[in-house]
C-alpha cells in the first residue's frame, strides 16, 4: 500500500511539473477603457485614439496585438519579434511601419509589491504585482496557469515587460495603469489556447520600416 501511494503521489507531481511547465500559446481578448486626466481630452476620446478592445495573441518569446481605435492617429497593431528584439508598430495613417528597441528601459522603477489572491478573472485567482514609478504606477494581474517563460524575454525591458514576466512566470490578465495623462483599465474577457503558425509573427511582405522617434 505504501508503495503504490508513493506511486501516485510521484505520478501527480510529474504531472504537476509538466502541467506548470508548458507556456501559454493562443489569444487573450481584453476590454478597455480609461479615466482622462488630461482637461482637454475626455474618457470617450481616449477610448477612440487608444481602442476599446485590444487582441493579444503570443506563442513562444512572439507576440501580436490588435486595436479598434477609430482616430487616424490610432495604432492598428503591434508586434514583438524575438529574434529581433523589436516592437513594429502600425498606425492608421501611414504605410510604414514604425520600429522600437525593446532593449531600452522605461522609467526607473522606484518600487516593487506583490499581493495575493488579490481578485478572480474569468475563474482564475489572480495576484497582483505593483510597479510604481516616479510618474506612475502599473498594477498587474495573473494566474500561472496562464503562463510565459521569462526566458525568452530577458532583453525586453521596454515597458517593464521583463521586470513583470520574471516575476510572475505568466501573462497578463487585468492591468490598472496610471500616468499623468491618464487612468487605463484592461481587463480579459476571452482566454482561448490556440495553435498559432509562426508566420503569424512576422512583418507583411515588402514591409517599409522606420525607426520611432518616440
Amino acid at each position: 500500500m505504501n508503495i503504490l501511494k508513493s506511486l501516485i503521489v510521484l505520478i501527480v507531481t510529474f504531472f504537476a511539473i509538466i502541467a506548470k511547465g508548458q507556456m501559454f500559446e493562443g489569444k487573450i481578448v481584453y476590454n478597455d477603457y480609461y479615466e482622462s486626466k488630461t482637461p482637454t481630452v475626455s474618457n470617450k476620446e481616449w477610448g477612440e485614439i487608444l481602442g476599446s478592445k485590444h487582441e493579444f495573441y503570443i506563442k513562444n518569446g512572439d507576440y501580436k496585438v490588435f486595436y479598434n481605435g477609430s482616430t487616424s492617429q490610432a495604432l492598428q497593431w503591434s508586434l514583438y519579434i524575438n529574434q529581433d528584439n523589436k516592437i513594429y508598430g502600425k498606425k492608421a495613417n501611414t504605410d510604414n511601419i514604425l520600429w522600437s528597441d525593446a532593449s531600452l528601459k522605461s522609467e526607473i522603477l522606484l518600487d516593487v509589491i506583490l499581493n495575493k489572491e488579490v481578485t478572480e478573472i474569468l475563474g482564475y485567482k489572480c495576484d497582483e504585482i505593483i510597479l510604481i514609478t516616479k510618474n506612475g504606477s502599473a498594477k498587474y494581474y495573473f494566474n500561472e496557469k496562464v503562463s510565459a517563460d521569462p526566458k525568452y524575454f530577458v532583453n525586453h525591458k521596454f515597458g517593464h515587460w521583463y521586470e513583470f514576466i520574471s516575476r510572475s512566470n505568466s501573462l497578463i490578465l487585468k492591468s490598472i495603469i496610471e500616468n499623468a495623462a491618464f487612468i487605463s483599465y484592461s481587463e480579459a474577457s476571452v482566454i482561448k489556447e490556440m495553435s498559432l503558425e509562426d508566420e503569424f509573427f512576422k512583418l507583411p511582405p515588402n514591409s517599409k520600416t522606420k525607426k520611432s522617434t518616440h
